[in-house]
C-alpha cells in the first residue's frame, strides 16, 4: 500500500468522524430545545394552576361561599364542582370563632 492509499484512507476514517460528530451535536441540541420546551411548559402549567386556584376562589365569593377549611394541597382535582365540598355563606359566619360547616347539594 501506498503512502497515497494510506491517507485516502485516513481521509476517508476522518470524513466519516466528522459527519458521525456533526450528527450527534445535532441531536444534543435537539434534546436541549425539547429540555428547553419541557421547562416552559411546566412554568406556564403552574401559572395556569395558580389562575384557576385564584378563580376557584373568585367563584365562592361571588356566589357569598367560604370553605370551612383550607382544601389540602392537590387532593381536589381542577375540575371539580363546588357540590358536595363544605361551604357555608359568608355572611352567617360568625366573627371570631370557627366557621360553620355545611353541605351544597350539587
Amino acid at each position: 500500500m501506498s503512502d497515497a492509499d494510506v491517507d485516502k484512507d485516513d481521509l476517508g476514517a476522518l470524513r466519516r468522524e466528522v459527519i458521525a460528530l456533526r450528527s450527534e451535536l445535532s441531536r444534543l441540541k435537539d434534546h436541549n430545545n425539547t429540555n428547553r420546551e419541557l421547562h416552559e411548559h411546566a412554568e406556564e402549567l403552574k401559572w395556569l394552576h395558580h389562575e384557576i386556584n385564584a378563580l376557584r376562589v373568585q367563584g365562592d365569593a361571588a356566589y357569598g361561599l367560604a370553605p370551612t377549611k383550607p382544601a389540602a394541597r392537590g387532593l381536589i382535582p381542577v375540575d371539580e364542582a363546588l357540590a358536595g365540598r363544605n361551604l357555608v355563606p359568608v355572611d352567617e359566619t360568625p366573627k371570631g370563632s370557627a366557621l360553620i360547616s355545611g353541605e351544597i347539594d350539587g
